[in-house]
């Protein structure tokens, strides 16, 4: 609180004893030093993009500057942190930044609702099934693994709004905003070389005619080359649409999945193609063909055993057929040799019982 109050009653001193508000030579060179050095934060202002900064990264970054080393024959401004602090304070009240408050938006809490209801329904679906493979649920470990970290890694928004004390602290939760922007020498080269390149661009007609050879050849090979990617791009939807109609949904083959994702360029022509089957599901949710739905292992698996079992049903058919032996045979034979000899004495006797009653 101390130091609160001095610092009010030298702002108080400095507008009583009429100070130019205008930054001097040395201040701008270490306002310079701190807009292109210490590290800084994007957010949204008042619905204008800006960049923040935290006060203890502020003295940081004066610390290790020449102002505190003296390296290259410079006066030694800055040799403790409250040295530093005092010096920010006098920047913040020449206008070069403005102290703000830090508000996080309510998406996180979205967020956690999002993930309580996945996990829900996870749970019920897991129920359902009675038994899975190992292979299954190691892929899904993983999965719930990555998406956790990713959820984490997600960077919270910030909404910035201005602090009504404008009084600079050396902590880590104190939130700057840059309102002095110069800009910095390499845009200001980057800027030359795009006119020099216009210019030239312009008196294409004045280059050698070899120059002017090469450069045409050059530009029908780009042409060309982006016409093919752009023809890829096209005939990777047709081709999966193809497959994906014909087989009812099963094969999902993407040529080139990374061409149209946020990638560099090498990176999007690796992996060359993606297939995926995806199995159809019966009315009790086990898979057919394999796949995540029947216990028992993957759906290799599952296809072998089920060819083993046509198999084996197949060679007992056989087997049935097949294994007569020849008694069995001549066991049939006489039995069928007794049978007919019963039904000639049968006829026999039919044809003798007429003659005994007319005689």
């Amino acid at each position: 609180m101390t130091e609160v109050k001095r610092r009010r009653k030298k702002k108080e001193s400095w507008e009583t004893d009429g100070e130019e508000n205008e930054p001097t030579k040395e201040e701008t060179a270490v306002a310079k030093h701190l807009r292109w050095n210490c590290p800084t934060k994007s957010s949204t202002m008042m619905g204008n993009k800006v960049e923040y900064f935290m006060g203890c990264k502020a003295v940081d970054c004066l610390l290790d500057s020449n102002w505190a080393s003296g390296k290259g024959k410079t006066d030694i401004i800055f040799t403790t942190r409250e040295s530093c602090a005092l010096y920010l304070d006098r920047l913040l009240t020449k206008g070069l930044f403005s102290r703000v408050l830090r508000i996080k938006k309510k998406k996180v809490d979205k967020d956690k609702e999002k993930a309580k209801e996945k996990s829900d329904g996870e749970g019920k679906k897991k129920k359902e099934k009675k038994e899975k493979s190992e292979k299954t649920e190691d892929t899904k470990k993983d999965s719930e693994s990555k998406t956790e970290e990713g959820k984490k890694k997600r960077k919270v928004k910030v909404k910035l709004e201005l602090h009504e004390e404008q009084i600079f602290f050396d902590a880590d939760d104190e939130a700057y905003v840059w309102i002095y922007d110069p800009v910095h020498p390499k845009t200001f080269a980057m800027g030359i070389v795009v006119v020099i390149a216009t210019i030239a661009i312009c008196m294409f007609p004045l280059w050698p005619t070899n120059v002017r050879e090469y450069v045409w050849y050059i530009s029908v090979i780009a042409a060309a080359g982006i016409g093919m990617i752009l023809v890829l791009a096209v005939l990777r939807y047709i081709i999966f649409g193809i497959l994906w109609l014909i087989s009812g949904g099963r094969h999902k083959f993407w040529l080139l999945p990374n061409l149209t994702e946020e990638c560099g360029f090498l990176e999007s022509f690796v992996p060359l193609y993606t297939y995926e089957y995806v199995a159809k599901e019966t009315s009790q949710g086990e898979t057919k063909g394999g796949g995540e739905g029947e216990p028992g292992g993957t759906g290799e698996d599952q296809t072998n055993t089920k060819g083993d079992e046509s198999s084996e049903e197949k060679e007992s058919e056989r087997d049935s057929w097949v294994k007569v032996t020849d008694e069995d045979v001549e066991n049939a034979k006489s039995e069928m040799k007794e049978d007919t000899v019963k039904l000639q004495d049968k006829a026999a006797a039919i044809d003798n019982g007429p003659k005994t009653d007319s005689e």
